[in-house]
């Protein structure tokens, strides 16, 4: 069909964000992952993602975070917003 898979989309959202945080403050697991499809990716063309922190809670172990992916002309794919914690090694 030419779109890619929203499961695809997900993931690189859901990554972007939690590297935000694995970068900052080490190992780390996405809680909770809410997406907004804003307009189907086609297959074959370059999609860039952002993810930010916003947000600091419960002594610096919970992190509330944002994404974005969109086109190289801007249009936007998806947005995402999440909420990843601090995991301790095993």
């Amino acid at each position: 069909v030419g779109i890619v898979h929203g499961g695809i989309i997900a993931t690189l959202l859901d990554e972007v964000m939690a590297r935000d945080v694995w970068d900052l403050s080490g190992p780390a697991a996405t809680a909770k992952l809410e997406i907004r499809y804003r307009h189907p990716a086609p297959v074959g063309r370059p999609i860039e993602a952002r993810g930010r922190i916003t947000a600091v809670r419960r002594g610096g172990r919970v992190f509330e975070t944002t994404a974005v992916a969109r086109l190289d002309d801007g249009t936007v794919l998806a947005e995402a917003d999440g909420l990843v914690m601090l995991v301790d090694p095993q």
